[in-house]
């Protein structure tokens, strides 16, 4: 990581930004970039479990090696480790979920399936990114409380377009670290609203369950208590009245955040690459550069498979129609 610590303390932080191919070079962004993008055209229409857990592996793997390889690194400077919390949270917001998905398919077997598989992954790869991040928050709040360890600044950060010198706390890094530790609450509001739900539905069938548990437990309590407040209220339902209609909205809010999150990582850290001046020796492929790109060439895989049997099965329909 970025710094060593002495009985807790940090003692010493890298404070000079440094080219780093495995982070910042151009092969490691584009291929990153890519894998996100097609990850989430990939969430779009219609899937299988097989085509969602190879697409959220991949995506998985990728954020894995990306943690991995800041927090063993000894020569990362601050500004990379930033880059890699943007990296992993675009690959966590580009997975697969089932809010993605249409009802109908989540009350299938294959869809029940898919979104099991895809709650355990979360299950490991989730708590994994979380504690990443919020490691690396404390210690840079924790760098800003002790400005003598970098006294020419250890970097630059962006923040919605303006730039933050890493060293000196200000209201930017409040919220940053203050949205992740948000973020590991909506995760454990996550984990009590599962065990709840399945409290509520004990009653039920063991179909009726399963065609429920699969869904977000979160929207499931939120689209529960909001369809009873405007039933109170005497209002109409709208979207809450039935299943299909609820998730097709939360589908589209879903794909708009999606979006948001990905746009924002690109303009943020492309940013960051020009005001710290990190211009790598893109002529030599490092092993960062290189499993990035194969990661996404799989990525690609999957894509290309999914643009087949789309193009397969229309081409069967228009030969039946004509």
């Amino acid at each position: 990581m970025f710094y060593s610590t002495d009985n807790g303390a940090l003692s010493h932080v890298n404070c000079d930004p440094q080219a780093n191919t495995d982070v910042s070079g151009i092969g490691v962004r584009t291929s990153l970039y890519l894998q996100a993008l097609l990850s989430i055209l990939l969430s779009l229409g219609e899937t299988t479990s097989s085509s969602i857990i190879g697409t959220n592996v991949a995506l998985q793997v990728t954020t894995l090696s990306l943690i991995l390889a800041a927090y063993f690194d000894p020569d990362v400077d601050v500004p990379h480790t930033i880059m890699v919390t943007h990296y992993v949270m675009m690959m966590s917001m580009s997975r697969v979920t089932a809010s993605d998905l249409a009802f109908h398919y989540l009350r299938t077997k294959d869809g029940l399936h898919g979104v099991t598989v895809l709650w355990l992954m979360d299950l490991v790869f989730r708590p994994m990114l979380l504690v990443f991040n919020l490691a690396v928050w404390v210690r840079i709040r924790e760098l800003q409380r002790q400005a003598a360890l970098c006294d020419n600044g250890s970097g630059k950060w962006i923040f919605f377009g303006h730039v933050k010198e890493i060293s000196i706390a200000d209201s930017a890094s409040q919220f940053a670290f203050a949205s992740v530790i948000l973020d590991v609450i909506w995760e454990v509001v996550m984990v009590i609203a599962g065990i709840t739900r399945r409290w509520v539905l004990m009653k039920s069938s063991r179909l009726a369950m399963a065609k429920q548990s699969g869904f977000d437990p979160r929207i499931w309590w939120l689209r529960k208590a909001c369809k009873k407040l405007l039933y109170l209220a005497n209002f109409s339902l709208g979207p809450f009245r039935d299943w299909d209609l609820f998730c097709s909205v939360l589908s589209k809010l879903s794909l708009v955040f999606k979006a948001f999150i990905y746009a924002y990582t690109v303009w943020t850290v492309e940013s960051m690459v020009k005001v710290n001046d990190l211009v790598t020796d893109e002529g030599r492929w490092s092993f960062g550069q290189i499993f990035a790109t194969a990661s996404m060439l799989g990525s690609a895989f999957l894509f290309l498979l999914r643009c087949a049997k789309f193009i397969k099965k229309h081409s069967i329909i228009l030969k039946v129609r004509y």
